[in-house]
């Protein structure tokens, strides 16, 4: 279900982000913009691994600059609470790619 009513301004270019059925994105998104951050992000090793189903107030929080806490399994399987913000990063092509970063633990 697409629901285009504005989540905030997008960190790359300045328009606003909306949000489709997978992801949330700038209204730029295939002419002067690739900002995107899905809804479920993968984190863990092997077949730990895991996703992040993001709610739209904490996509709202990542992607003003803030941070949001979430309880996460180590790889020797012990859970912890961290606080994750959002990473872009650029590839050799010029394309960015949303994804999270642990930031600290939380208390």
């Amino acid at each position: 279900m697409k629901n285009d009513s504005k989540l905030g301004t997008c960190p790359l270019c300045g328009e606003d982000v909306i949000n489709s059925m997978y992801s949330w994105y700038c209204v730029e998104n295939g002419r002067s913009c690739d900002f995107k951050l899905p809804h479920s992000i993968p984190y863990g090793f092997g077949d730990k691994r895991k996703l992040i189903q993001l709610e739209e107030d904490e996509a709202r929080i990542l992607i003003s600059g803030g941070s949001i806490v979430r309880e996460l399994v180590s790889k020797k399987g012990n859970t912890y609470r961290a606080r994750l913000k959002l990473s872009i990063r650029t590839d050799a092509a010029g394309r960015h790619w949303s994804n999270l970063k642990w930031d600290s633990y939380a208390d």
